[in-house]
């Protein structure tokens, strides 16, 4: 009897040696995420609360937030060091400062039948943005398409209509004539201000009609005619016009510096504003009264009805050491097509969602709408990033410099930068052959 008691007893107690170890296997099994990501305090608390949401639909899977390092170098020192994130929140410039190989191909998850993604979902010109090299590098949430920023007080003041914006330079040249306020000869508000030269060049070329590589990658600044009658405007609105200051500051620095770089239309000392839109956060982190909208730039003499944008994307990446790559996607996945609608409708950034233009609130919104109009009827550049970039970008503020300073003609600098950039491509040549071999759009 007693020894039937014994077995008894060492049955349940297996079981309960079974249960505790089946529970502790389940806790073992849980999936770490670290995610590195860097907004304004409400920002942050914001996502905070999603990834609260995703662990109570997903228990197996615990997301950390982590403020990435606002230094480019901090972040390439951890990614050298393996010490990474598995989920990295960043824009464009990833396969730029950190090479491609520090991203984890997502081809195969985003193509999957069961757990991929319908590319119809997004904008094509913001999709076709995280396309490198024939690598799916990201999920994008929200991008850049670029254009001016006003000041909404200051248009209504002068009875210019926001929802008519100008089309052409020339009515924009009369639009900026009349914000721009004068005590005597002293411009006590301008007109417009560029945040950064190589985003005015950037932006002043395309909205001509031109682009900075051919379509096949292999010049860079074919487009040498619509630059240079890109600068000449550009200088006649600086100095003909008198509607802007010389143009200042330089790039690579981040959205919130460089906001700050330039603070004529922050400090509402400037009525419009070259810079591109989604930052608004960083304009309201130093007025948080400033009440803007946002309009397409116009564009110049030489282009015709469409043009090539460049919308920069901000958008989630798994990186390549993540030991669980599938899971990191997953939640990328579900962070930007379940929660990406609602946070740059909370922040005031330009979602890359088609579904962004069943929005009501977004379709009245003039921050939002008229960029949305114009992701949907523009197309994306070909070579949006590509190896060699940087180095050659790196002389494209010297270049307008030489300009707006007078030290050279337009062509004459055009010129001289041209050369510089057949040196930088008959360097990464083997990269570039590489990339030109590979590219295409895969998702």
């Amino acid at each position: 009897m007693k020894g039937k008691k014994l077995l008894k007893r060492l049955i349940v107690c297996g079981l309960l040696l079974c249960l505790v170890l089946g529970y502790t296997g389940s806790a073992m099994g849980v999936v770490n995420l670290k995610f590195w990501f860097k907004g304004s305090v409400e920002q942050n608390e914001w996502v905070q609360k999603s990834l609260l949401e995703y662990s109570k639909v997903n228990p197996n899977v615990k997301v950390e937030m982590v403020l990435r390092p606002d230094a480019k170098e901090a972040v390439a020192t951890a990614i050298a060091g393996g010490v990474a994130p598995d989920l990295l929140v960043y824009n464009h410039n990833v396969p730029w400062y950190w090479g491609i190989e520090a991203v984890y191909p997502l081809n195969d998850f985003i193509l999957d039948p069961e757990i991929g993604i319908d590319p119809g979902l997004f904008f094509n010109s913001a999709r076709a943005s995280v396309n490198y090299g024939g690598v799916v590098t990201a999920i994008p949430y929200g991008c850049n398409p670029g254009g001016i920023s006003y000041n909404r007080r200051m248009l209504k003041e002068a009875g210019l209509d926001e929802w008519n914006p100008p089309a052409r330079w020339p009515e924009f040249t009369d639009w900026a004539y009349k914000l721009t306020h004068r005590d005597g000869k002293r411009v006590n508000r301008w007109g417009l201000t560029f945040h950064s030269r190589d985003h005015g060049l950037q932006y002043m070329m395309l909205m001509n009609g031109g682009d900075f590589v051919n379509d096949d990658c292999t010049e860079y600044c074919p487009s040498v005619e619509n630059l240079v009658e890109a600068f000449y405007q550009w200088r006649d609105w600086t100095y003909k016009d008198e509607i802007m200051p010389v143009a200042r500051g330089v790039t690579w620095g981040g959205p919130g510096q460089m906001a700050q770089a330039e603070s004529a239309f922050e400090i509402e000392r400037a009525a419009m504003h070259l810079w591109a839109s989604g930052i608004a956060a960083a304009f309201w982190e130093i007025n948080p009264d400033l009440d803007f909208g946002t309009f397409q730039m116009p564009k110049g003499p030489m282009a015709g009805e469409t043009i090539n944008i460049s919308p920069g994307h901000a958008a989630v990446y798994v990186l390549s050491h993540s030991e669980n790559p599938r899971e990191a996607y997953l939640f990328a996945r579900w962070w930007v097509l379940e929660k990406s609608l609602a946070f740059n409708e909370e922040f005031q950034g330009i979602p890359v969602l088609y579904k962004a233009l069943e929005n009501r609130d977004l379709a009245t919104n003039p921050m939002i709408a008229p960029m949305l109009e114009s992701l949907k009827n523009n197309t994306l550049r070909s070579f949006h990033v590509f190896p060699g970039r940087l180095d050659v970008r790196a002389k494209e503020p010297e270049m307008v410099e030489k300009v707006l300073l007078w030290k050279a003609t337009p062509e004459e600098a055009v010129a001289e930068f041209k050369k510089h950039a057949a040196e930088v491509f008959a360097r990464y040549e083997p990269e570039l052959k590489k990339f030109r071999e590979a590219h295409r759009l895969v998702w």
